[in-house]
């Protein structure tokens, strides 16, 4: 499997699960047959059929005692998997989906994320989500400490609510989603999406232009600047 420069990449690495961001799933890719792990000790197992397809074959195969396991036709994963390295694997996910700030057309917000490029899906919903559940129990710290979350709407009824309101309003009216191929310098290559007009297409963006973590950290005042921080934070 060659990377953008033509090497032989490493068969174990890290994609993340996004929308809502839930972690990194931990991959063991030998080309015919993977891997698929959440906590880097029990594994699931996928297999290419002779039509070319991926079956699931095992359903949960532990870290311990992997000796005593046999896949069918997955020598080399099986292999692989005795001879992996320490969890976490280095983050591959080079294809990247970003909700756009309508004001300025950066990155805002990541929505999901892929390592191959034909894996991109199409987006049908920009709509960018905090949390799984919008109960999930976060608290900012900042909405805590000022009257101002008493002002707003009735219907905010959570912090989860306000951080999603907040990045999404952002977005609108009619928001847009593009693809973007990450560089190793950090840069990125912009590509298709939602609502992405075609000069929009190729165009470079520097790494600087990229938040570090989820969603931008750079906000009109210092409360939503607060509450970025503090979503960060609580997802940390």
């Amino acid at each position: 499997m060659p990377d953008l420069k033509g090497n032989v990449e490493s068969p174990y690495f890290g994609v993340r699960r996004l929308g809502p961001y839930l972690g990194v799933i931990q991959i063991v890719d030998v080309g015919d047959a993977c891997a698929y792990s959440t906590n880097g000790r029990s594994w699931r197992i996928r297999q290419q059929t002779s039509s070319g397809r991926f079956r699931w074959g095992v359903t949960v195969m532990r870290g311990e005692g992997m000796d005593q396991v046999s896949l069918v036709n997955a020598e080399h994963l099986l292999d692989a998997l005795e001879k992996k390295p320490i969890t976490p694997f280095p983050v591959r996910d080079h294809f990247e989906c970003w909700l756009l700030n309508k004001a300025t057309s950066k990155p805002l917000a990541l929505l999901k994320t892929c390592y191959r490029k034909d894996e991109a899906q199409a987006i049908t919903n920009p709509h960018w989500t905090a949390f799984a559940h919008s109960n999930a129990g976060f608290t900012s710290q900042t909405l805590a400490s000022t009257v101002s979350e008493s002002k707003g709407s009735g219907l905010l009824r959570s912090h989860s609510d306000i951080v999603e309101h907040q990045v999404n309003d952002l977005a609108r009216p009619l928001a847009v989603a593009q693809w973007i191929q990450r560089c190793a310098d950090g840069s990125g290559v912009g590509l298709g999406g939602l609502r992405v007009e075609q000069s929009q297409e190729g165009r470079k963006f520097a790494a600087v232009e990229f938040p570090e973590l989820l969603i931008s950290e750079e906000w009109d005042n210092e409360i939503e600047a607060g509450i970025a921080r503090d979503y960060h934070h609580w997802q940390s």
